[in-house]
Formats: C-alpha cells, structure tokens, sequence
C-alpha cells in the first residue's frame, strides 16, 4: 500500500511538467521523494518520508 501511493504521487507530479521551471520542480519532486522513501525506510515511517521529501525537493527544484 505504502509503495502504491508513493508511486500514484510520483505519477502525478511527473505528468504536471511543462515548462523548465516546472520541469526542474518536478524532477526534484521526484527525487526529493526518493530520498525522503529511502530516508524515512530506516526509520519504518516511507509515505512520510517521501511526502515531506517530495515537497522539499519540489521547492528546490522551483526555486
């Protein structure tokens, strides 16, 4: 279940690309949320892990 929302976000926030800014939002998006998936696994907490990287990374990539 974990794994299926972590990709169902990662889907969605891969299809929203457009532009460059967008683009390099999305791409930290994704990889943000690797690392958080990766991160927050050693600690059993995943889908947090991802949600708080995702939006890290998709803060940085906008910027």
């Amino acid at each position: 279940m974990n794994r299926f929302i972590l990709v169902a976000a990662t889907i969605l926030l891969s299809s929203c690309a457009t532009a460059h800014q967008e683009r390099s939002a999305t791409q930290g998006a994704v990889i943000g949320g690797a690392a958080g998936a990766i991160i927050g696994a050693q600690s059993d907490q995943i889908v947090e892990g991802a949600i708080i990287g995702g939006v890290l990374g998709g803060l940085a990539g906008a910027i």
